[in-house]
């Protein structure tokens, strides 16, 4: 990510990246949680992606 991108985040956020998998149609994404509020809620959500079919790698 670039640095004037990084200074304009808050402390607490997502990062979410995006990127081909093996097959033409595959994606992987990744979550990185930054900030204490965001590693709280963390289970929650890949709880919540799980259920929706989604794998944790």
């Amino acid at each position: 990510m670039g640095d004037q991108i990084i200074s304009a985040l808050p402390k607490d956020h997502l990062e979410i990246s995006f990127e081909y998998g093996e097959a033409d149609s595959a994606r992987v994404i990744t979550i990185s949680a930054n900030g204490s509020s965001w590693n709280s809620r963390m289970p929650d959500l890949i709880q919540k992606l799980e259920i929706k079919g989604l794998s944790k790698c």
